[in-house]
Formats: C-alpha cells, sequence, structure tokens
C-alpha cells in the first residue's frame, strides 16, 4: 500500500509540479529498518509529510535534522528545541 502511495504522490506531483501532503499515522513502527529508511529518504527528497510515532527513536537522524519536531502530552502541542529526540 505504501508503494501505491509513493507512487501516487510521483505521479501528482509530475503532473502539477507540486508535492502532495501526505500523512502517515505510526506507519514507521510497521516497517521494518529497511523499508523504515527507504520510506523517510523518499520524503525528504521533497515530500510534504506529517508523520506522527510515539517512539522518536524509530526516525533516521538525518531525517529528524530536516524535520520541525512536536510532541504532544496532556492534550498540548509542543514544538521541541531540537529536531534531533532519539529518546521519547
Amino acid at each position: 500500500m505504501l508503494a501505491l502511495k509513493m507512487a501516487e504522490i510521483n505521479l501528482i506531483t509530475a503532473e502539477t509540479g507540486e508535492y502532495p501532503v501526505l500523512l502517515l499515522d505510526e506507519v514507521v513502527a510497521e516497517l521494518d529498518e529497511k523499508r523504515r529508511a527507504l520510506l523517510l529518504d523518499f520524503i525528504q527528497q521533497g515530500a510534504q509529510a506529517l508523520l506522527t510515532a510515539t517512539d522518536p527513536s524509530m526516525f533516521t537522524t538525518s531525517f529528524l535534522q530536516q524535520a520541525t519536531s512536536m510532541q504532544v502530552s496532556a492534550g498540548r502541542i509542543k514544538l521541541q528545541e531540537s529536531a534531533v529526540v532519539l529518546a521519547p
């Protein structure tokens, strides 16, 4: 299913010249390390994405360095000072 979404993003981008927004909820937890790295690399190539995860260590360091990281706790959203967060 993820490969289909990635192909769809490539098609939409080729047709419109703009990246669609990709929303992924806890998807990195469902992937093995190799596929997780491939997905994060794909997103880093320019895709606009909102990813959620309960375990920030699932993201690669290079991905986190480019990301805006936020934490949701007790119903509040807090912008992380540093995007590189390797422990919850």
